[in-house]
């Protein structure tokens, strides 16, 4: 091996590491990997066990203090024989049969993938004698292609497992077809383009390929994603004895304790869950109310603004008519004050009947003051009558309220103004008997 290849597989492998440091595991996974550990091992040779370093992420570890042997064992691809054969057999049974008469050894393990148009697809596997006895072997490659499958969303796909380190052949794996498809490279299959020539598959099946670092992680995950019906396919019957009680407790009770231990972590987390989903439920509630509140006092005032509003546009303001009235009341007689509509009319008299005029428009409520009839001159005095409309500076408002009748006289609103000005024009005796 080249120096360049060497440090590009280290390169790769410490880019493998840093990737797993950023993982987190879940508790699940946690667990699931510690039954992985107590429960499953891999032969290649010898038997190696599942382990956890310092980041808990599994690895493949080799002369370990084992107390007891692995109940469920992984075996390496070099001591099993794979193929795929297709029978015109579609009864599920029947076919059983016949892979049983084919097969007779107990190192044999079959699976029905598929049967339809009467022809039915089946993986065998032949393990060597070679291999310890356990209670259920799996064929490394049947993991590896389960685990690669569900990594991805392509279901043309082959996985390449560098095992350049492990020194031994590397292997190419692909789940098409139906089946699993699996070859060691060899002289004849030394790529993955011949592989997929010699195995007949896709030609635009997707590639990847992993180091033998890596496959215990995928491995692992095949165990968690094989399908139940094919766990019965490798059981070893020949390690079933009578001592069932035995075997119940070593076997059923670890599967009880991880059961047992996810119920317990799920439900934790649903109570922990439903507690923090209830605390925000209960805080939305008081955003809400508060919200409410905000909206029914925004109503209430403006149902409280429309009635002033209202009430307002109802009401006939007189003190401005009183305040214009006291600024000509020394120059000028007055005979009759009238409103008619919205506009104050005044009949009078003084010397100069222009400047009463003059001196009511200069005024800053004062609208459109103007002669209503053209003035008349008697004796020393000229007799007017000026019309005029009023503005309240305070409220803006002009006064619009129509009247009635077309002729009204003055409501005084102010009384104190109104005595004021009636007073004062007593006693100049300068209201005729028709004004008011």
């Amino acid at each position: 091996m080249s120096t360049d290849l060497i440090q590009q597989k280290a390169q790769q492998q410490t880019q493998l590491e840093a990737q797993q440091k950023a993982q987190p595991i879940s508790v699940m996974t946690k667990l699931m990997n510690k039954a992985i550990c107590a429960l499953v091992g891999y032969y290649d040779g010898e038997i190696k066990s599942f382990t956890l370093d310092c980041h808990n992420k599994l690895v493949l570890t080799a002369g370990t203090n084992r107390q007891t042997e692995p109940k469920i064992l992984i075996i390496s691809r070099q001591y099993y024989n794979e193929k795929v054969n297709d029978y015109p057999i579609e009864n599920r049974k029947e076919l059983s049969k016949l892979l049983k008469l084919e097969n007779p050894a107990n190192e044999s393990c079959h699976y029905i993938w598929r049967h339809d148009n009467g022809q039915s697809r089946v993986n065998i596997w032949q393990f060597s004698k070679k291999t310890p006895a356990a209670f259920i072997q799996l064929p490394e490659s049947l993991l590896l292609a389960i685990a690669s499958q569900a990594g991805t969303s392509s279901d043309k796909h082959v996985l390449t497992v560098d095992n350049s380190f492990k020194g031994t052949a590397d292997l190419y794996v692909s789940q098409q077809q139906g089946a699993i498809y699996s070859s060691l490279k060899s002289s004849m299959i030394n790529s993955v383009q011949r592989f997929i020539i010699s195995a007949g598959l896709s030609q635009a099946s997707q590639q990847s390929s992993i180091n033998h670092a890596q496959s215990a992680t995928r491995l692992a995950l095949g165990l968690q994603k094989i399908p139940l019906a094919l766990w019965s396919a490798f059981i070893n019957t020949s390690k079933l004895t009578s001592n069932n009680p035995l075997l119940i407790k070593k076997i059923a009770m670890p599967f009880i304790g991880v059961i047992s231990s996810y119920l317990i972590v799920s439900s934790g987390y649903l109570v922990l869950k439903n507690h923090n989903l209830q605390a925000q439920l209960q805080q939305q509630r008081v955003q809400i109310n508060q919200a409410l509140n905000k909206q029914q006092q925004l109503d209430n005032n403006l149902l409280r603004y429309k009635q002033l509003k209202s009430f307002f546009e109802q009401q006939d303001l007189s003190s401005p008519f009183w305040l214009v009235l006291a600024n000509v009341l020394p120059e000028v007689k007055l005979s009759n004050i009238r409103k008619i509509g919205n506009r104050y009319v005044i009949k009078g008299s003084s010397e100069r009947a222009t400047a009463i005029l003059e001196k009511i428009s200069l005024l800053d409520n004062v609208v459109e003051a103007k002669f209503d009839r053209p003035s008349t001159k008697m004796r020393s005095k000229e007799r007017f009558t000026i019309g005029f409309t009023l503005q309240h500076h305070s409220l803006n408002l002009y006064l619009t309220k129509p009247e009635a009748k077309p002729e009204v006289k003055l409501k005084a609103e102010s009384t104190e103004q109104v005595n004021t000005g009636v007073n004062e024009l007593t006693k100049k005796g300068e209201i005729n008997n028709g004004g008011t």
